[in-house]
């Protein structure tokens, strides 16, 4: 444990890879021996920790994906660590964005990389597609970083400081709170909001709340000046997005303008964004946030 941030081999879920790695990769320690992973994850889930913890097991440094594109020359003989491609693409033209920095990871001439995105902005195959030229034909594996399961939701609150971390957590379940200990930030801002001695609040809808108003605003420095719709049209948005998939039966939001797949027949298995009849910058700016995910 190092200033604050707890040592965790995290959890993953392979997402695209072959049979067995799917069946057999659980850690991103076991990640280590593919030469080309991305790593993805939901805002504020630590995916640039995790990057940074596994760069100094092999004594590497990570890079700014604007970094790498606006010139910097990393070592053409050791893995290059790439944080960032959403942070990249928020301006101008998101689709030529990988497009730039496949050319400058060719250019880099590396033997391995790594990749971190945030899930909402890595666009799968298309993104894959793009980048494989840069691997001389090695396959690309996707991972997607886990929630925290307890032990180490327990870790993250010890570097925090805490000095009760398995009463607080069972506190907070106790709240019904179990979706705000599954992220390190959301985790931080639940302590933070109780820390000092500050007092729980007594009800469950009174800990969503102030919970759901820090989560909404943006805590990515690089994020803090782009063009963001208000909070509570946030909070509106997703409040409708939940009970609409709730009322529908439907198990996930489709985004795409493609046709959803046929799930085994279930016609109610994908809600539409066109469903929803949101401005599509509000339902991005929706979907760029923990809170759909929180239960």
């Amino acid at each position: 444990m190092i200033s604050g941030v707890a040592t965790i081999d995290r959890r993953v879920q392979v997402i695209d890879g072959s049979d067995d790695q799917r069946a057999s990769i659980r850690r991103v320690s076991e990640l280590r021996p593919l030469p080309f992973v991305v790593l993805l994850g939901e805002p504020g889930i630590g995916k640039s920790t995790v990057l940074d913890a596994e760069a100094a097991v092999e004594g590497g440094t990570v890079l700014k994906v604007r970094k790498l594109i606006t010139g910097a020359r990393p070592e053409s003989d050791v893995t290059l660590w790439l944080d960032a491609l959403d942070e990249y693409r928020t301006e101008g033209e998101p689709s030529d964005k990988i497009y730039r920095l496949a050319y400058a990871v060719a250019a880099a001439n590396v033997p391995r990389w790594r990749l971190s995105c945030r899930s909402e902005d890595w666009r799968k195959a298309a993104d894959v597609a793009s980048i494989q030229d840069t691997t001389a034909g090695a396959p690309i594996v996707v991972a997607q970083l886990l929630p925290l399961d307890r032990i180490e939701a327990t870790a993250v609150l010890a570097a925090l400081g805490e000095d009760a971390p398995d009463a607080f957590l069972t506190k907070a379940e106790a709240l019904g709170a179990a979706g705000f200990i599954e992220s390190p930030l959301s985790l931080k801002l639940l302590r933070k909001a109780v820390a000092g001695g500050g007092d729980w609040p007594t009800t469950r809808y009174d800990l969503f709340e102030a919970a759901i108003r820090r989560l909404v605003h943006e805590h990515n420095d690089e994020y803090r000046r782009t063009d963001r719709s208000a909070p509570d049209a946030i909070i509106a948005a997703a409040g409708k997005a939940c009970l609409v998939l709730l009322v529908s039966g439907s198990r996930t939001l489709w985004r795409s303008n493609a046709e959803p797949p046929k799930e085994a027949g279930d016609t109610r298995a994908f809600l539409t964004a066109h469903d929803l009849q949101f401005d599509r910058k509000l339902l991005q700016d929706m979907l760029d946030t923990t809170i759909p995910r929180r239960r």
